[in-house]
């Protein structure tokens, strides 16, 4: 499974909307992402950094999701 997918699931993206980016977005990877974290952020009420890094995490993207912690994530 392409990543841009494996994230999407971990999201909570259902597989309806997954082949629906890909279809729209003719499997351009980079769109395909783009318009999965902003499905995302607009469908989830709850989105946060947190969220992405524990998916990215999930995912074994553990460079990206350290990156992504340390920049956004603090502790109030």
């Amino acid at each position: 499974m392409v990543e841009w997918k494996k994230l999407s699931v971990e999201l909570d993206i259902s597989a309806d909307k997954i082949k629906e980016i890909e279809v729209n977005r003719r499997g351009q990877v980079n769109d395909c992402k783009h318009d999965m974290i902003q499905l995302w952020m607009e469908s989830d009420k709850f989105s946060s950094w947190k969220k992405l890094v524990d998916a990215l995490s999930r995912c074994h993207q553990l460079v990206l999701a350290e990156r992504i912690k340390t920049t956004y994530c603090h502790e109030g």
